[in-house]
């Protein structure tokens, strides 16, 4: 008798998990037809990885132009900062493995100590793109903001840790300012 219950429920089990994979896929589904304006996934190719049983989740930003190798929570967090109008920061994975190489958006993993979203302990900031909309100086030197003109220096030869202080500290002081632009 305890033998017929076990395989029953392992019958229902079985039947749930499939139920669940049929719901993930069509959330999925779902998720990709509203994002279709800001992105879309892309064509798994090539060999696959050394070590691997299957191939990285791949997308393509329709803002950035660019492939990322994340998840599909990320790019819908990647595309809302597009919306957004926020500085996009974007990594590159290093090493030798099987990731090395892909790119990542900065909401790719979140860091629950520090409440942010960041690129990955594997990956190193690769390019940072400004939005149209923050107004920078004639020399590109400064970035102004866009609620009361105050200026932060920076520049594009900056290493990219000093080139992330800055933004931070731009985006911070956009957070707190009050004003309005005049």
């Amino acid at each position: 008798m305890n033998c017929e219950i076990t395989e029953e429920a392992t019958e229902q089990l079985k039947q749930h998990r499939q139920e669940q994979k049929i719901r993930n896929e069509a959330e999925e589904n779902r998720i990709l037809e509203e994002g279709s304006d800001d992105f879309r996934r892309t064509a798994k190719a090539g060999p696959l990885p050394r070590g691997r049983t299957k191939r990285f989740e791949k997308f393509h930003c329709k803002h950035c132009r660019l492939n990322f190798a994340t998840s599909l929570g990320s790019m819908v967090a990647h595309a809302q900062s597009h919306k957004n109008d926020e500085v996009i920061k974007i990594g590159k994975v290093k090493g030798t493995g099987a990731a090395a190489g892909n790119l990542r958006p900065e909401q790719h993993t979140w860091n629950a100590t520090t409440g942010k979203t960041f690129i990955g302990s594997d990956a190193r900031y690769w390019k940072f793109v400004l939005p149209n909309s923050m107004l920078r100086d004639e020399s590109g030197n400064l970035i102004c903001s866009r609620k009361c003109g105050n200026t932060v220096e920076y520049s594009n030869q900056w290493s990219f840790q000093k080139q992330e202080k800055a933004l931070d500290r731009h985006k911070k002081h956009e957070e707190k300012c009050k004003h309005k632009a005049k």
